[in-house]
């Protein structure tokens, strides 16, 4: 089940900023054991990538202005676990069929079983 899983991020800039762009640098893991994922240049202030396997990732986003120049890096590390398992499963019979759905203790929004 890896590289089904989605990161979002969102960041804030002030409005007077006209034309800035910004530089976005996802890495996997850390120290020696880093590997590139992925780099972007958006002119939003959200991105989101896709197909992430799970793991501890290292996102790195810099603004750009309109002659080039590069503002300091706002760094953050987030990590992707596997769901929690369902606490319980409500079967449901039916005509030449059962349907099962999982529960889980606590709701997550995020959570979807296949």
């Amino acid at each position: 089940a890896d590289g089904q899983y989605l990161a979002q991020a969102k960041w804030d800039t002030p409005r007077v900023v006209k034309g800035v762009r910004f530089s976005l640098r996802l890495t996997s893991g850390s120290g020696e054991d880093s590997r590139l994922v992925t780099t972007a240049i958006t002119a939003d202030t959200e991105h989101r990538s896709s197909g992430l396997p799970l793991g501890e990732y290292t996102l790195t986003v810099r603004a750009i202005n309109s002659y080039g120049q590069q503002g300091e890096p706002a760094t953050t590390t987030f990590r992707i676990n596997a769901p929690a398992k369902p606490a319980t499963i409500e079967l449901t019979p039916g005509y030449f069929q059962i349907t099962a759905v999982p529960r889980l203790a606590v709701y997550d929004p995020t959570v979807q079983f296949e």
